[in-house]
């Protein structure tokens, strides 16, 4: 029976450098990371990468547990000023400007070193909280266990066999020679590697993405796809799209993209209670769009629908339009673009990071969701909207149709004027939107991420260990 080893540098490493606040992809890792560990035990081991010497080093559960909590924790960042942050987009998009007149030659790798000391920054004020907590914990923790009470943290080089698997869930997009550390695992311990493909969107639309990762994300397609014996995929619309872009770069894939359920927490869609706080707008009076603004997210298309709407409809009669997230890359014209219009004169409210209590409120106060998205990998909000029992209105782009299926309604993100009257004829027929949310509140079943690990270790030859519990008790 193979084991299988997660890699989940780039979840521990997210944190490392300062972020405060998950992604989606982050939120979803963490949550199938759970849900193998539930699975199948001890067959499940967790990886990050070694600095000196060894390839990998195990990790234990409770470091990524206590790693996780501390980015979903509720206590509020520093204050600012009012306007800092805008001011900092738009000076980052002039530094940009400037950046691009610097040939690539020296461009590229100055780049790389300029990250690399933000990187460092960063990760200064994490180890200082992560030094006060040990402090804290140190002083609070009873006496130690003896020797024999404490089990010794697995060896990777001792552990590991041929025919074991090695599988990238995350995006370790920053190590530039992970092609080169599969290879030697491969020859010094015989393994085999995985990896799950969330999307292909830097390769299909360069024009959304950061220059950094663009130049990145090509290379690890082309370098990793060829030395995988199985790749996942949590759409059909992903898995055939990582197929078609394998024919077109001549790479030969192992085996057909795999296609795995994504997962929802069972009655519980995000990781703590509805928390309402004095700047969340007041229950049944908004729309609400769950995403980081960037490109590919579609802002735009709202505000122009918006302004439209107000132009349309009574004085009273539209509902304030909420964006929850935080600010991506390529956005600081639109960023400005919004501060210029005053947000629509404040029918617009831009929600910065709320944490997961706050998401929770909102999407329980909200009279329904928009999910307008260019091109996404699954869709995290549509069936977060759905599990909240909140009816969505999505994108008919990509993988958006199979994350709402036959409970989310659907309209074209290119066509501002077909979007302006699908939500008016929502907003105006509120008659209409009750049944529609009784229809989703009695019709959506979510996959419980136990389903997804399942899905995730029959593709990597595991077996569920209350099955091996079966079978041995059955000898």
């Amino acid at each position: 029976m193979p084991r299988l080893w997660l890699d989940v540098e780039d979840l521990l490493r997210y944190r490392e450098v300062g972020h405060r606040r998950p992604t989606g992809i982050q939120r979803g890792n963490f949550e199938l990371y759970r849900a193998l560990h539930e699975q199948y035990g001890a067959q499940v081991q967790f990886v990050r990468h070694h600095h000196a010497g060894d390839l990998f080093v195990v990790v234990d559960w409770e470091r990524i547990v206590e790693s996780f909590e501390s980015l979903t924790d509720t206590s509020p960042p520093p204050a600012q000023a009012a306007g800092s942050s805008d001011q900092r987009y738009v000076a980052r998009g002039r530094v940009r400007r400037i950046a691009e007149r610097i040939p690539p030659a020296i461009r590229l790798p100055l780049g790389r070193v300029v990250r690399g000391q933000i990187d460092t920054l960063r990760a200064l004020p994490a180890l200082a909280v992560g030094l006060a907590r040990c402090a804290r914990a140190a002083l609070a923790r009873p006496p130690r266990p003896t020797a024999e009470e404490v089990p010794p943290p697995l060896d990777f080089a001792a552990e590991v066999r041929p025919g074991d698997v090695v599988a990238i869930l995350g995006t370790p997009l920053f190590r530039e020679d992970y092609d080169a550390l599969a290879r030697a695992a491969g020859e010094r311990y015989g393994v085999c590697f995985g990896m799950l493909v969330h999307d292909l969107v830097p390769v299909r639309h360069p024009e959304w993405t950061a220059p950094a990762l663009l130049e990145n994300f090509e290379s690890w397609m082309q370098r990793m796809l060829p030395l995988c014996d199985t790749v996942l995929a949590f759409s059909q619309a992903t898995a055939t799209d990582v197929e078609r872009y394998a024919d077109e770069r001549g790479l030969a894939l192992r085996r057909p993209v795999c296609r795995i359920p994504h997962g929802q927490r069972l009655g519980e869609p995000l990781t703590a209670a509805p928390r309402r706080t004095p700047r969340l707008p007041a229950p049944g009076s908004y729309v609400l769009f769950v995403s980081t603004i960037e490109p590919r997210k579609n802002h735009a298309l709202l505000f122009h629908v918006w302004r439209r709407l107000l132009a349309e409809l009574p004085a009273g009669r539209v509902p304030l339009l909420v964006f929850a997230g935080g600010v991506g890359w390529l956005v600081n014209d639109l960023i400005q673009q919004f501060e210029n219009a005053r947000w629509l004169d404040g029918n617009i409210l831009f929600i910065r990071h709320p944490d997961d209590g706050e998401l929770a409120a909102l999407y329980q106060g909200c009279l329904f969701t928009i999910y307008p998205s260019l091109h996404e990998g699954w869709g995290l909000p549509v069936t977060e909207s759905l599990a909240f029992g909140k009816p969505c209105l999505a994108a008919n782009a990509t993988s958006l149709p199979e994350a709402g299926g036959a409970l989310a309604h659907y309209f074209d993100p290119e066509d501002v004027a077909a979007t302006t009257r699908t939500i008016r004829e929502v907003i105006e027929n509120p008659t209409a939107l009750a049944a529609w949310q009784a229809e989703v509140q009695a019709g959506f079943h979510p996959v419980p991420w136990s389903q997804t690990a399942l899905a995730v270790g029959a593709a990597f030859g595991l077996e569920p260990a209350r099955c091996l519990h079966r079978d041995a008790a059955s000898v």
